[in-house]
């Protein structure tokens, strides 16, 4: 072992929120429970999950 831990919170947040997505929990509610202050910033993170997502919950001007 090399001292570093095998899981990180940052890591862990990840894996729940990608698995959250990948068994279709509407981005939405992904969006609230990371606390995100904006949807736009779930999907900046997670929209390559999800490649409509952005159509299904922004307007595109």
């Amino acid at each position: 072992m090399d001292g570093k831990a095998k899981y990180t919170p940052c890591g862990l947040r990840h894996f729940f929120a990608s698995t959250a997505l990948a068994n279709g929990v509407p981005i939405h509610e992904v969006s609230r429970w990371l606390g995100h202050r904006s949807i736009n910033t779930t999907i900046d993170i997670y929209g390559h999950l999800l490649p409509s997502a952005r159509d299904r919950c922004c307007v595109v001007l």
